[in-house]
């Protein structure tokens, strides 16, 4: 990878992480209880529906595919590049194991392994 795409994809993800952030300090004002959760849920949702909508629409290659969809999405939202993935996978015609294995492995596994790793460290 050349130094210009690993500085295009670092601007891209350093916006859309402030931007992540950003929404995550809003929903935590409007809605105090469950603010962050809120804001996690809806950076994913809405930053994987324009992540969808950019990639379907404008077909970015090269630098700007660097720049909007691995750096500004993936720093934006938590799960764009498997929302992505799976919508390809899901595409494609006829039913396999490791699309299913895919598509429903990672948020599972994902969760899995966030619990299980808090359970093993946690208190140490």
């Amino acid at each position: 990878m050349k130094i210009t795409e690993i500085l295009v994809i670092a601007l891209g993800g350093a916006l859309g992480s402030v931007l992540r952030a950003f929404v995550g300090q809003i929903a935590l004002g409007f809605f105090p209880a469950f603010g962050l959760y809120l804001g996690v849920a809806l950076v994913n949702i809405v930053g994987c529906f324009f992540a969808g909508a950019i990639v379907a629409f404008l077909n970015p290659s090269g630098l700007s595919q660097r720049l909007l969809v691995v750096g500004f999405f993936g720093g934006l939202t938590t799960f764009s590049a498997y929302a992505l993935d799976s919508q390809g996978l899901l595409a494609e015609s006829g039913f396999s194991w490791a699309k299913l294995c895919y598509v429903l492995g990672i948020p599972l596994g994902s969760v899995f392994g966030a619990w299980l790793g808090f359970s093993l460290f946690r208190g140490r």
